[in-house]
């Protein structure tokens, strides 16, 4: 997992996103994590981050999104999604699927 950035092109995950980003190249796109950590469960894979971390993150996400000021924000994944609007009134928020279950969603219709 490449911890440099979030949605790293070098991911499978980040491929789609640095796609999207081509075709919308008169836009700039600024990416973060609501957790800053990668959350890995006993035996290293990659899991949902609890409610927990997200709250202890919470404080910077707000923080970022005060010194970007995005027009729009799109939100990566119904639990984020769903975590964020419950604690923060944002203006101009979006769900849109997150990219690891578009990629899951993708193979599996292979």
């Amino acid at each position: 997992i490449n911890e440099t950035h979030p949605l790293a092109n070098d991911t499978n995950t980040g491929k789609i996103i640095e796609k999207i980003e081509n075709e919308l190249k008169k836009h700039k796109f600024y990416k973060t994590n609501l957790v800053k950590w990668v959350p890995l469960n006993e035996t290293n894979k990659l899991r949902y981050p609890t409610t927990n971390e997200m709250e202890e993150c919470l404080e910077n996400l707000i923080y970022e999104i005060s010194l970007v000021n995005p027009k729009v924000i799109l939100v990566l994944g119904k639990q984020a999604y769903n975590f964020i609007i419950k604690k923060v009134k944002i203006k101009n928020i979006f769900y849109i699927e997150h990219p690891s279950y578009i990629y899951m969603f993708i193979n599996e219709k292979k």
